[in-house]
């Protein structure tokens, strides 16, 4: 996975702690969900998928976004009149979040094809996907972001803003008079939270999509690049059952493995911000609704 773009995902809860709910290996339906898992993770093999950590102290984060805009409207009545109107609309949201930590603790790990294949015909996790008709998303988590000693700060500013002109132009009508009101009227909130938490929990987490087609081609992802590897090739039915899988998933569809690249924001539709990480340039992604 090396030289790859990566991407993190702030976690929708500041309440897992590690070894909770979002942990490496675990299989999710979406990254707003990542500490719901659709199966716990199967246990890690250190000598094939050795998990790689590294630490950073005194981390800092500081994460921006400002949306702004205005639309104008022009409206005509009453011509031989020369009556009209100019209405104007404003809108503009400013997000602030500062994080500090003491300490951040970043672990991932390679899964193997083997690992992958063990996770997705899980019976919990093909239970699921039939209950999708097979149309729909899972990942893993393959990378995490331990904080431990944070503290952080969140402003939330929104404005909205109306500007009317109403006017009449009476020289159309042989009178010699033009003009009307006008005027201005704004109005805004802002809001603002902070926290401070000693104890660890998963800050940030990176996400791979599962790709698979049904053996009727009902899907299939277009930007996978990998090699298809069928499941009755392979592994045995006794491995099967020794590694908890689905004997029923054998005839649903074909696994074709972890996605190239990470999951991102235009994955769910959400907002990004490029950050320094480890001396490498990654995506930060800040789900809707998520308060610091």
């Amino acid at each position: 996975m090396g030289g790859e773009r990566k991407t993190y995902f702030l976690a929708p809860t500041r309440d897992s702690p590690p070894g909770g709910p979002i942990a490496l290996g675990n299989i999710i339906a979406s990254p707003k969900e990542a500490e719901l898992p659709i199966t716990a993770a199967l246990p890690i093999d250190q000598d094939s998928m050795p998990v790689s950590r590294y630490e950073e102290s005194n981390w800092k984060l500081l994460l921006e976004k400002h949306r702004s805009g205005s639309i104008g409207l022009w409206g005509s009545f009453l011509q031989v009149l020369g009556a009209g109107g100019d209405v104007g609309f404003s809108h503009e949201v400013s997000d602030t979040r500062t994080y500090h930590f003491d300490r951040l603790e970043t672990q991932s790990f390679r899964p193997t094809d083997e690992y992958v294949k063990a996770s997705v015909t899980a019976k919990p996790v093909q239970d699921f996907l039939k209950s999708k008709k097979f149309f729909h998303n899972v990942y893993m988590v393959i990378s995490i972001k331990i904080a431990f000693g944070a503290s952080a700060a969140q402003s939330l500013m929104q404005h909205r803003g109306v500007y009317v002109h109403l006017g009449v132009d009476g020289t159309t009508a042989g009178i010699p008079i033009s003009g009307g009101p006008q005027g201005d009227l704004g109005w805004g909130t802002t809001k603002s939270s902070s926290f401070e938490r000693k104890s660890g929990f998963v800050f940030a987490f990176r996400l791979r999509e599962i790709c698979y087609t049904t053996r009727r081609g009902l899907r299939q992802d277009e930007f996978v690049k990998g090699a298809l590897f069928g499941l009755e090739n392979s592994t045995s039915n006794n491995d099967l059952a020794s590694e908890g899988m689905y004997e029923g998933a054998r005839q649903e569809f074909e696994l074709m493995g972890l996605a190239d690249e990470d999951a991102h924001a235009d994955d769910v539709d959400e907002y990004a911000k490029e950050i320094e990480d480890d001396g490498e340039t990654c995506e930060c992604v800040v789900l809707s609704g998520l308060s610091c």
